[in-house]
């Protein structure tokens, strides 16, 4: 159920493809165990996972798969249970990872449509629930804002900027504990005064010392923003959003235990238990993409 949830809280993020991580884009696989992946990515792994691969997110998976026997998340790194070229002898740099029978190349498993299907960083002709996006790339695939080589706190002012010239209001923006981080400590450099509107906010009825921030809030065109750290959010990218264009719709609770016949539990035909199911039915969806932005933030 714990590994369930957090498989929902990753998709929030991800295109609904399945995907869950890529190849360094600079260090192939070899014929070593040793996969190396894109800087963050290795939290989305789990020691004895099967792992599939694609050349693009989302295209027909390579022959092959690989188990996973370690992970060192500082290195951002996989060791496999066979040689990678072995074991998925087709699998290179760039290329995008899947749990195995977990994605829209699997059949029926296709995933939930997350932030990165919403507002992807390219809008193509290809149908979106039947919508052609290229008509309107912004109202209909919402915003794209790039790093401006100033800082990550400048990025989300100009950002909140093209948001606010569509109409929209955004209020929170999510991003990766290592991305927030580095805003606090750019906002740490900013003078302000206790307790008021600004760039940085205190406590004035705080009298402990501290050091940092418990949370953090940012004065932008369209009003305050709340920023929060995920680290189901993937490493250098950002979601500047308007909440009230955003729901999460299922069939009944997400994830829910799968007990469609009254029965919470079977036993199991060939072994000396019982087996339990759980799963959910559910989507998120948007009422209005393009009071909403993609924040590249390097």
């Amino acid at each position: 159920l714990h590994v369930l949830s957090r498989t929902m809280g990753r998709d929030i993020y991800r295109s609904g493809t399945g995907s869950v991580g890529q190849v360094h884009g600079s260090t192939a696989p070899t014929t070593s165990t040793l996969l190396t992946l894109v800087a963050g990515d290795a939290v989305n792994f789990e020691v004895g996972m099967r792992l599939k691969g694609s050349a693009t997110d989302g295209s027909v998976y390579y022959p092959g798969v690989l188990e996973i026997v370690a992970v060192d998340r500082d290195a951002d790194t996989l060791t496999t249970n066979v040689n990678t070229t072995t074991g998925i002898p087709g699998l290179t740099t760039a290329d995008f990872l899947y749990v195995e029978g977990d994605g829209a190349n699997a059949g029926s498993n296709i995933k939930m449509s997350g932030l990165d299907a919403w507002i992807p960083a390219t809008v193509t002709s290809s149908s979106f629930f039947g919508v052609d996006r290229t008509l309107d790339k912004t109202r209909l695939g919402g915003q794209r804002s790039t790093y401006d080589s100033t800082s990550v706190h400048t990025t989300i002012i100009k950002a909140a900027v093209k948001v606010g010239r569509e109409g929209g209001r955004p209020d929170a923006m999510f991003v990766n504990p290592t991305d927030w981080a580095e805003l606090a400590l750019d906002l740490e450099g900013k003078s302000a005064v206790a307790g008021t509107s600004s760039n940085r906010r205190y406590d004035p009825n705080d009298r402990k010392g501290q050091f940092g921030f418990s949370s953090l809030s940012i004065a932008t065109p369209t009003g305050m923003v709340d920023v929060y750290a995920d680290h189901n959010c993937p490493v250098n990218l950002g979601y500047l959003l308007q909440m009230d264009t955003w729901k999460f719709k299922s069939l009944g609770p997400a994830p829910r235990l799968l007990d469609f016949d009254g029965l919470k539990g079977i036993r199991q035909s060939n072994e000396d238990g019982v087996e339990y199911r759980w799963g959910y039915y559910g989507n998120l969806l948007c009422t209005a993409p393009g009071f909403n932005a993609r924040i590249t933030l390097a």
